[in-house]
């Protein structure tokens, strides 16, 4: 989220890599083909469950609930069983099939296996709790690096489906896939826009400076410089990519992007933000420095991290291991 303005907006493209016109982010029951959702039979895990379950209904998606053991499984004598019940009861409530998925040693690693080819992973918040520490990631943090979909962390109870989103873009390309899932409830979304500058303005305008008769601009005259370029490039993306007659807000802000991020959700009573990760250094994942872990701390309602990369060009399309937040 952290960048500086330093092109253009861009154009409607006629070739290369960017989204065409006619890819723009239309609402499509089928762009979910399959949802998996991690489940230690606890009571937070069972909102996991029931986001996944709404969002199964509202795309038309399959649906895979799989079981990770530990917490309060224990308390049940055949965890699979159990399993099984939940998707029957969820299943009966919204009137879908739930697939229980038999991932045998109910590990980290089987979990990884049944989420094999899904668009979406959704879990709960919870799980960060499980294994933490400075050199073992926890659940949430291990698949967040390692899942090749999309990641939905559920943050609180369920009682309706999204409809105040916040998009947190940068200013390089691939972002405004982002945007698509902005839009995963509809399109009656009510979605906002943020972008993050850095507090160092234009540390290099010394240097360009040839007119020296002319005074410097002051700190307050370069930040506006810089938020208006801003705020005019990601209006030009939000017109390009999402659907004519779609209401979305620009905002941007300086500060830590994390802290800046939450304080907008506050305000704006969002409750699913929408992030992205980029590939990260081994030193960035091991001192779990990254702002998007930042935001899952921080955030007061649901967030959903997609990866950034030449592949994902939209809601069903797979990432990959190893990245950082923007």
């Amino acid at each position: 989220m952290t960048s500086q303005p330093e092109r253009p907006p861009p154009k409607t493209p006629t070739g290369g890599t960017g989204t065409q016109p006619g890819s723009a982010c239309e609402p499509d029951p089928a762009a979910l083909g399959l949802i998996v959702a991690v489940t230690d039979l606890s009571v937070e895990s069972e909102q996991a469950l029931s986001r996944a379950a709404l969002l199964a209904v509202q795309h038309r998606a399959q649906l895979r609930f799989v079981y990770l053991a530990g917490g309060a499984s224990s308390r049940y004598p055949n965890p699979q069983e159990r399993l099984m019940q939940r998707c029957r009861a969820l299943g009966r409530q919204h009137n879908i099939l739930i697939e229980p998925a038999d991932n045998g040693g109910s590990t980290l690693k089987s979990v990884k296996v049944a989420a094999k080819g899904a668009s979406l992973l959704v879990m709960h918040h919870h799980l960060s709790g499980k294994l933490g520490s400075f050199v073992k990631r926890s659940v949430v943090d291990q698949l967040l690096r390692e899942s090749d979909c999309p990641v939905l962390v559920v943050k609180g109870p369920v009682a309706a489906p999204y409809r105040n989103t916040l998009v947190a873009l940068d200013l390089k390309a691939g972002s405004e896939q982002l945007l698509k899932w902005g839009l995963i409830a509809g399109p009656r979304t009510k979605m906002s826009v943020f972008h993050a500058l850095d507090n160092q303005v234009m540390r290099s305008g010394r240097a360009t400076v040839i007119d020296k008769t002319r005074p410097l601009p002051s700190v307050d005259e370069r930040r506006a410089t810089e938020r208006q370029l801003a705020q005019t490039y990601l209006r030009a993306v939000v017109d390009l990519h999402v659907p004519a007659g779609q209401a979305a807000e620009i905002f941007v802000a300086y500060g830590e992007p994390a802290r800046e991020l939450a304080s907008l959700q506050c305000a704006r009573q969002s409750n699913l933000i929408v992030i992205g990760k980029r590939h990260a250094t081994f030193m960035d994942d091991v001192l779990q420095r990254s702002p998007g872990q930042r935001v899952l701390n921080q955030s007061s309602g649901d967030v959903l991290i997609s990866p950034l990369n030449d592949a994902a060009l939209s809601p069903s399309t797979a990432g990959g291991p190893g990245a950082t937040w923007i």
